[in-house]
């Protein structure tokens, strides 16, 4: 999704369309019409799709006006509402903080963990390499709010290198699926590859938080 179709998938007119046209059936309107105001059916047809998924994962992000939401297999991938506020609340009793000053999320994706996470802090770090994700999470943050959560479109290898921040904490959820979509179970096989990334991690943060490929959170202290 380009910059100049997240524009125009925000605006009023498109959203009131959504809005009105959300209960639908989405395959009637496929084959009724080739562009809906202006935009490819099959946009704006996910965006209905999207919604009526978002609804029950992340109430939120449903009820907020104007969000837009990412490809269903970005959407499939994300954490839902309930789990990124279990782990945002679950690390302040773990760390014993009030709140934490520098979070990275290094495997950014549609951001609903970053979301929640970025609740609990003063700053944080949002990197995730597709330009079309970082486009659509840089619009959704400002629809939603968010001042202290810094969009970054690049790899979690090449911010660590650029960046001399010292972090409370680093979380990665990385991709269990290889170049060909394959599912992988093994950290080194994940995108990025966690255990070539160790060095650098522990050079930014005491502590690294990873949704491992068994669906546990592993958690490495330097």
């Amino acid at each position: 999704m380009s910059a100049s179709e997240i524009e125009k998938l925000s605006s009023k007119e498109v959203q009131d369309y959504i809005l009105e046209h959300e209960t639908n059936d989405v395959h009637t309107l496929l084959l009724r019409n080739k562009t809906v105001l202006g935009l490819p059916v099959g946009l704006v047809a996910d965006q209905l799709i999207a919604r009526k998924k978002i609804s029950v994962k992340v109430p939120l992000f449903h009820k907020i006006h104007g969000v837009i939401y990412p490809p269903s297999p970005n959407l499939e991938q994300c954490s839902s509402e309930a789990t990124a506020k279990f782990k945002a609340q679950l690390l302040l009793r773990e760390f014993h903080y009030a709140s934490f000053q520098f979070i990275a999320d290094l495997t950014g994706g549609f951001g609903i963990d970053s979301y929640f996470l970025s609740q609990e802090a003063e700053h944080l770090d949002f990197v995730e390499p597709n330009k079309s994700l970082t486009e659509l999470v840089h619009h959704n943050f400002k629809i939603l709010g968010i001042s202290n959560l810094h969009v970054h479109c690049t790899g979690a290898e090449d911010f660590l290198k650029k960046s001399s921040r010292k972090f409370d904490f680093v979380f990665l959820d990385p991709s269990r699926r290889d170049s060909h979509s394959k599912k992988v179970f093994q950290l080194a096989d994940c995108q990025p590859n966690i255990p070539n990334l160790l060095p650098l991690l522990f050079d930014r943060t005491e502590f690294v938080l990873i949704k491992a490929p068994d669906f546990k959170m592993e958690t490495f202290g330097s």
